[in-house]
């Protein structure tokens, strides 16, 4: 029998409170964004004046005495900012660096005192801001731009001014440069990018989990009549009733028409799951044993797993179904060229910038988790089709086959997981699955 209706209201208003948070999220990184555009607008005025007072060589030589205290004063204000001048060759004739950079960086100013670029940055980067140099003492104009670093401490980003500095005569006699690490804006613009996609991503959710609720309700209404008449009407029949192939027919078309709406449900994380302790490894062979048939002969399908794994809490039928798309989508991926699936099956230590990485991002607490990987040697997938991998329907292929993937976000959902997809055209695919720790340990 067809089951009732579905009760969505728990699932509206968790979602509904996510969106809010959210929106609520986003209206404090306005707060820091307006706050970074005060310190930008700050720091130009500053700069402004450290130009005007500097003038030329021969000018700020006379004037130091002079104005040695106001330039003092100016130059301090500049926060995160770096000032330095260069000579043709990329060597620094002297640098000041605001204090709190220089315990960031892990490095002092006067140390830099007499270096080259090239002691500094990387080959590449170093020949490049050296070429920069060059072009400003060559043209004797202003330069501007914006770069991204890898330092010991981590990412950062500079944006930087290049100016001449001339003597009496007007001829260059060096470079010098304001720097500003921007690192703190770039991040809060990176976050609130991240949250606006989240937040479409949730929109989009929730838009589908009323229409999937909507249609769940009505059409098990619809369908429970149906189903109802058919089996009175098999009971009344003799059985050796031409009509009786008919009406199990129309039985069987129902059936399948609740499971389609099971499945709508599943995908918009409306459906209950039944969450127990199971050996990963066992359900990733049983998926495997499931599609070997469907492999073809050239695609090495290669299962590894850590000894002493932990179990998994989770619904061990979703759980096959997800990795049994995911190993047919990647052969399908390989084609008829021949190549590998493997399968890795382990733990992860996940902190927060691992999790950020992820495609659900739904706030998970850091610490250990089940890792469930299928990497594949096939075409890849470009951007925007990596954006629309788990919207139903969606396929790379010439033809689909339903819903695609797109139950995988609802059922790591329901089971508190997430997922991180790495796709290159050209380069293969390989989608990690994080599920979380059940108690005690399998041991293999």
């Amino acid at each position: 029998m067809v089951g009732g209706g579905v009760e969505g209201g728990d699932a509206a208003s968790g979602l509904q409170a996510k969106l809010e948070k959210l929106e609520r999220r986003l209206v404090d990184l306005s707060g820091i964004e307006e706050k970074c555009r005060r310190l930008e607008k700050e720091r130009d005025e500053a700069q402004r004046l450290l130009w005007q007072m500097m003038g030329t060589t021969s000018e700020a030589l006379e004037n130091i005495g002079e104005h040695s205290e106001l330039l003092r004063g100016i130059v301090s204000s500049l926060h995160d900012t770096i000032i330095f001048g260069l000579d043709r060759a990329g060597r620094y004739l002297f640098c000041w660096m605001d204090p709190a950079l220089e315990e960031m960086y892990g490095m002092r100013a006067s140390d830099l005192k007499g270096k080259s670029l090239l002691d500094i940055f990387p080959p590449g980067e170093a020949e490049h801001r050296i070429a920069e140099t060059k072009r400003t003492f060559d043209t004797g104009q202003r330069h501007h731009e914006e770069y991204r670093l890898n330092l010991p401490s981590g990412e950062v980003w500079h944006d930087a001014t290049l100016a001449p500095m001339r003597n009496s005569s007007g001829a260059v006699t060096a470079v010098i440069a304001i720097v500003h690490d921007v690192t703190t804006h770039k991040l809060a613009e990176e976050e609130r990018y991240r949250l606006l996609v989240k937040l479409r991503r949730a929109e989009k959710l929730e838009s589908l989990g009323i229409i999937a609720g909507g249609i769940a309700h009505d059409f098990n209404s619809l369908m429970m009549g149906v189903m109802g008449n058919t089996e009175l009407l098999l009971e009344e029949l003799p059985a050796d009733s031409l009509l009786r192939p008919r009406f199990l027919s129309i039985e069987n078309a129902v059936q399948q028409a609740y499971d389609l709406v099971q499945h709508l449900l599943t995908c918009v994380g409306k459906r209950t799951f039944d969450l127990r302790r199971h050996d990963l490894v066992e359900l990733a062979q049983r998926s495997i044993e499931l599609v070997r048939s469907s492999v073809p002969d050239n695609v090495s399908l290669t299962l590894e797993s850590a000894p002493e794994l932990p179990t998994a809490f989770v619904d061990a039928t979703q759980i096959v179904q997800i990795l049994t798309n995911l190993l047919v989508n990647a052969s399908e991926a390989i084609g008829e060229g021949g190549g590998t699936i493997e399968v890795h099956v382990g733990t992860v230590r996940a902190d927060m910038a691992f999790l950020t990485s992820t495609y659900l991002n739904e706030e998970l607490s850091p610490g250990e988790y089940l890792s469930l990987k299928v990497k594949d040697s096939g075409c890849g997938m470009s951007e925007q089709q990596l954006s629309r991998l788990f919207e139903p329907f969606f396929t790379t292929k010439s033809q689909g086959r339903g819903l695609g993937l797109a139950s995988l976000p609802g059922i790591l959902r329901g089971h508190s997981g997430d997922a991180r997809i790495t796709s290159y055209e050209g380069q293969g695919t390989t989608i990690q699955l994080l599920l979380p720790v059940g108690r005690g340990k399998n041991t293999r």
